[in-house]
């Protein structure tokens, strides 16, 4: 076997290795937390999976289901289309998560009444939620002009999604990131011109959203 051929092995071997490593919840943390109900807020204590070394919640998972004990310490398990939204309490942060209908993932079409809880980040007519994928990293293997390169990446699984009042849910892409945010706000002509002067970028996004907010009411 060539050297390339084995340090291609050998580096893939590394990526399978840490993204399961890294990927595994073997610990779960008791925080307390309310349930929203439609005509009701319930106290309970949720049962949340936190990451192996840094303990930060895994919102990956609960953002299908989510684990707590009643008021009479029953363990039970929670669904989105169960409640409206959940709010947990967590290292004295209120972190709000909303049950939204999900049209985020390509089998949702396959389940009636499928939901699922976004963590809200500023509310307002137009919401902002992040929704969570599964991490990776990894390095692709190009050629180039003389040699083989190796180019790494990394990517947090973390994406925006906006929703307008009581419409659908909008995922911000990446790619033409731009041209996609020019057509969602084409009611607001003011922030068409925003984006094309000044928000440019997706890390602006927490200002796009106030801006319509406060501005193209």
């Amino acid at each position: 076997m060539s050297l390339i051929k084995l340090e291609i092995l050998k580096r893939l071997l590394l990526i399978i290795f840490a993204a399961l490593f890294f990927s595994f919840d073997l610990d779960a943390k008791q925080v307390e937390g309310l349930i929203i109900y439609e005509n009701d807020t319930v106290k309970v204590t949720f049962d949340i999976p936190v990451t192996m070394f840094k303990k930060k919640i895994n919102f990956r998972k609960i953002q299908y289901r989510i684990k707590y004990l009643d008021s009479l310490g029953n363990k039970e398990v929670l669904k989105p289309r169960m409640a409206k939204g959940i709010i947990i309490k967590f290292e004295e942060l209120n972190i709000k998560m909303i049950s939204e209908k999900n049209s985020l993932t390509w089998w949702t079409f396959l389940v009636k009444n499928s939901n699922i809880f976004l963590k809200l980040e500023l509310n307002g007519e137009l919401k902002l939620y992040k929704y969570f994928l599964h991490p990776s990293s990894g390095t692709v293997y190009t050629p180039g002009s003389n040699q083989f390169l190796f180019v790494s990446y990394k990517d947090n699984g973390v994406r925006y999604v906006l929703k307008k009042g009581e419409g659908k849910l909008n995922r911000v892409w990446y790619v033409y990131y731009v041209i996609g945010m020019q057509d969602y706000f084409r009611d607001c002509p003011a922030l068409v011109d925003a984006l094309n002067t000044k928000y440019k970028s997706i890390e602006d996004i927490e200002f796009i959203v106030r801006f319509y907010n406060s501005q193209c009411k």
